[in-house]
């Protein structure tokens, strides 16, 4: 599934990387790509939305799945 998450509060290289790493650690997640400018995160993923968002709380960032 592909889903697109806004994440309000990234805001620098630093918030994109923690993202994408801790996102792309998961064996179930084939990309994270975090976009600064739109303040979004698009994952390919096998993973429901909500455990998605957790692991993006998890890196310290709260997340809103975009319709």
């Amino acid at each position: 599934m592909h889903y697109k998450f806004n994440v309000p509060d990234v805001s620098c290289e630093h918030c994109k990387k923690r993202i994408e790493s801790t996102l792309l650690a998961q064996d179930s997640v084939s990309s994270a790509e975090v976009n600064i400018a739109e303040k979004t995160v698009s994952v390919d993923s096998e993973l429901p939305s909500d455990s998605l968002i957790a692991l993006i709380d998890e890196a310290g960032y709260d997340a809103q799945l975009l319709e």
